[in-house]
């Protein structure tokens, strides 16, 4: 059917826009009755996710995961691949990491390193650490998944508390992770809808602009509906008149679908849905009708194609829906009604479950999971079988409680539920034997770190169990003398010594409960050998730069000066070294000022060989908040060994041909030659646009002595408590001195001086000295 008008006013454009604009934004909410699993398929997209951080969050993106390589969109890919792997919604998945960790701001008990996305506890209730990012994500949708669903998951178990979970799949929406399940917060469930809904809002509108488009200099306007059904609308405007032509697909109006999602029990909340047909849109109205009264309730006048029902009385039921086209004038197009039974929500006790870890002194949590018409209380019991003595450990309330027995033996832990409107003491009980074991003070581990050699600093670590908590005592024995010194009294689990004689020692630990009266309830010994110092190891130092201009000063910031820092830093390791027996080098001078080109050095060093190198620097940075030491070592040795050798050039890889030196504005300059396509092709090692990369795949031993130390030392200076390490130590081959020398090299940087709050720290002497103990210790540990 084809009609005309004639119009010269815009305003019925404006009122098709609108109506077009409300059919693609009605469909698409969520509302504050509606039920979200957290099992099924996601709706909203990937970008979308993105989009929504990026423009919500109070804070940036976390350095820390783009530190590791994974940035906004490679953490929503992980969270999107273990999601899909266990069937959760990820967009839950997302919207629940969210709110546990507040836009990843995290807590003080709870910090960013953990990888711990959903606040996870141990059975002894303490935060859960996870060694990568794709871990602690599986983790939280592994635990996520046991409380939504029966079925096994499909990656292997990472989550210690997932056998817990009895019986799984008891919490099936997103409105009921709070009280007492996955969170105590009542309100946990609708933080995580608040943005859900913010998504879908987003995602909707994305959809709107690509769904309609609208030409009106044309005038064409084009919208997209049902695949089924497309309505097309030309409106054509001259300098006389309008002319709108609306082309229409006759439709009957139709009830298609009718069906009721729910518990069938009184009490909780059924979702009824309907679908039907109609030309210009349908209308639905719901009703109910009680078969026992024959009365008829309408829940839901004509509007959208859902409604929540919630049974107050058992018994037979119509449900029914009314549909009629949205220009209609009939009271109804269509109808359909069906019948379902509604029956009284049993009160019965489901579940009765124990977390904890078995021994007295820790806690325990008793949950428990109950039904009854009008909400269950939980009065929690336990008994001592051995007095036969009775404990409520909590009166009717809220479903756990927690428990911490306080000796051993055997003991029967119950609930007690009852309807919150009943009279009774109780209408149903369970109870479940436990043994409880007592903790004895035992020695389960006795170590010492360290050199082995006189004048180094040793620790020694213990670890004991107890009921009441471990205090630890420490003693060394000098067995040429017989005597024992006690190098710690009762305190922490760990103590330092420092050797003063070589020989062979007794350490040891005595341990005991802190609530004994016993001089020792355990104890361990063991016994070690203490070497005289490393005094036939040469350590060359390379002090960084060269001094003040017209000198190559290094990085300058701060009003600190980079090769004064590296002087300082290298004579406080030289000291600290010759003290113990080493036999230390220089490349230049640390107390004079002059120049020392590169090239030198490396001679001096591949002519005398010392045994180790360490090249000391300090970085800088156009980024005034970069800070942290590194550690860089190279695996490309060409005058050691060529073979293994590899170019990688913007990404692609080719074979190596060799290494050549060419003069560049009166300076050496040093070219990689590489065959690419069949023809051999010269690149400056150092070209700025860092688009090649030479390595070896098939280390020499040099290189894999300084990959060795430049690990030690990371392990080292990773304790230090005024500066954090940046990445694991980098395989850097275009870094002239750890590339040209055939010993063992590091180069590290200190930290940096371009940012001024870590600029005061470095420049700090007692600072100082901790980094060069450091740098001792590894030295040490590197030729034990």
């Amino acid at each position: 059917m084809v009609y005309h008008r004639k119009n010269k006013k815009t305003l019925p454009r404006m009122i098709i826009l609108c109506i077009i604009l409300m059919s693609i934004i009605l469909p698409i909410s969520v509302s504050a009755s509606d039920f979200i699993h957290i099992m099924g398929e996601t709706q909203i997209d990937k970008k979308t996710i993105v989009q929504y951080y990026k423009e919500n969050s109070p804070i940036s993106y976390p350095e820390e995961y783009l530190n590791q390589g994974v940035g906004l969109e490679g953490f929503v890919d992980l969270v999107i691949r273990e999601s899909k792997a266990e069937g959760i919604r990820w967009d839950i998945a997302f919207a629940q990491i969210l709110v546990e960790t507040d836009w990843f701001k995290f807590s003080d008990e709870v910090n960013i390193a953990r990888n711990n996305f959903g606040r996870l506890k141990d059975q002894e209730g303490n935060y859960l650490s996870f060694r990568t990012l794709e871990e602690g994500i599986r983790a939280n949708i592994q635990l996520l998944k046991g409380y939504a669903s029966a079925e096994p998951l499909n990656k292997e178990k990472i989550i210690p508390t997932y056998d817990l979970i009895n019986p799984k799949g008891i919490v099936v929406n997103v409105e009921d992770l709070g009280n007492g399940n996955w969170s105590e917060d009542s309100e946990y469930g609708e933080k995580i809808k608040i943005h859900l809904q913010k998504i879908i809002n987003m995602q909707t509108m994305e959809q709107m602009e690509t769904k309609l488009e609208v030409e009106l200099e044309g005038i064409n306007q084009t919208v997209n509906v049902d695949s089924k059904n497309q309505i097309a609308q030309n409106i054509y405007t001259s300098t006389n008149n309008e002319i709108l032509t609306t082309t229409s697909v006759s439709q009957p109006v139709e009830v298609k679908t009718l069906t009721i999602d729910g518990t069938g029990y009184v009490g909780s909340s059924h979702r009824i849905r309907s679908y039907g047909t109609s030309l210009n849109g349908a209308l639905y109205q719901f009703w109910i009708k009680d078969l026992s009264t024959n009365k008829w309730t309408m829940i839901q006048d004509y509007s959208k194609s859902s409604v929540a029902w919630i049974p107050a009385i058992p018994g037979k039921y119509l449900y029914g829906v009314h549909i009629k086209d949205e220009k209609s004038q009939e009271k109804l197009d269509a109808h359909l009604y069906k019948e379902i039974i509604i029956e009284g929500v049993p009160t019965e006790v489901r579940t009765l479950t124990i977390d904890g870890s078995g021994y007295t002194g820790s806690n325990h949590r008793i949950r428990s999971y109950g039904t009854s018409n009008n909400g269950v209380l939980y009065q929690f019991w336990v008994k001592d079988l051995s007095e036969n003595k009775w404990t409520m450990i909590q009166d009717y309330s809220k479903s756990s409680a927690i428990w911490i027995p306080t000796k051993p033996g055997k003991y029967l832990y119950g609930v007690h539920i009852k309807d919150e409107k009943s009279n009774e003491k109780l209408d149903k009980y369970l109870y479940k034997e436990i043994e409880i074991k007592g903790v004895s003070a035992e020695v389960k581990t006795l170590t010492i770190d360290g050199s082995g050699c006189v004048g180094d600093s040793h620790r020694i670590r213990s670890y004991g169990t107890s009921n009441n908590g471990v205090l630890y005592q420490f003693w060394v024995k000098d067995l040429s003398a017989n005597k024992w010194t006690m190098i710690q009294d009762y305190s922490k689990s760990s103590a330092t010594w420092i050797p003063t004689k070589q020989g062979k020692y007794l350490y040891g630990v005595h341990i005991k409960d802190e609530k004994s009266s016993k001089m020792l309830d355990s104890y361990l010994y063991k016994e070690m050998t203490i070497k005289g110092s490393l005094h036939k190891k040469t350590i060359m130092l390379d002090p960084g730069h060269e001094g003040k201009y017209p000198l190559d000063p290094g990085a300058v910031g701060n009003r600190l000066y980079e090769y004064q820092l590296n002087n300082s830093l290298t004579k406080m390791i030289a000291n600290k070294l010759e003290s113990q027996g080493y036999n230390v080098i220089y490349t230049r001078n640390p107390n004079i000022e002059g120049p020392a080109p590169l090239k030198e050095r490396d001679e001096k060093v591949n002519s005398l060989m010392p045994d180790l190198l360490i090249s000391i620097h300090h970085d800088s940075s156009v980024n005034r908040s970069a800070s942290g030491y590194s550690i860089f070592w190279s695996s490309y040795r060409y005058r050691i060994d060529k073979s293994g050798i590899v170019v990688t050039d913007n990404g692609v890889e080719y074979p190596f041909v060799d290494q050549i030196k060419r003069m560049v504005n009166g300076s050496e300059e040093t070219y990689i030659v590489y065959n690419k396509n069949g023809k051999n092709v010269e690149k400056n090692i150092n070209d700025s646009d860092g688009a090649i990369m030479v390595r070896d795949r098939t280390l020499s031993t040099v290189a894999k002595e300084s990959q060795r130390f430049a690990n030690i030392l990371h392990s080292k200076l990773q304790t230090l408590d005024y500066i954090d390490p940046r990445p694991n130590p980098v395989n850097n081959n275009n870094i002239y001195i750890i590339r040209e020398t055939n010993v063992p090299t590091v180069l590290f940087e200190g930290g940096f001086i371009s940012n001024s709050t870590e600029a005061q720290k470095i420049n700090n002497t007692t600072n100082q000295n901790k980094f060069a103990n450091k740098v001792v210790e590894a030295v040490n540990a590197y030729f034990k």
